[in-house]
């Protein structure tokens, strides 16, 4: 069965996402982003980077776990 773009690329992606540099800049951008709390005084709008920055990649994380389940049940 041929892939399709969305497939190739879920496939990369999810590759990508479970790969030890993605935690290490993950972890790397949590760090910074506390870091930098002093700076900005711990207002709410620094808050509300991170909240929105994992909101959405929760989101697209739960995309892409669901077509590799789906992928694998058929």
């Amino acid at each position: 069965m041929k892939k399709n773009f969305f497939d190739h690329f879920a496939d990369q992606a999810a590759y990508f996402a479970g790969s030890p540099g993605a935690f290490i800049g993950a972890s790397l951008l949590v760090i910074i982003w506390a870091v930098t709390g002093p700076f900005f005084k711990f207002s709410e709008v620094w808050q509300m980077v991170i909240i929105t920055g994992t909101s959405i990649v929760t989101c697209l994380m739960v995309c892409l776990i669901q077509k590799s389940q789906y992928k694998d049940s058929t």
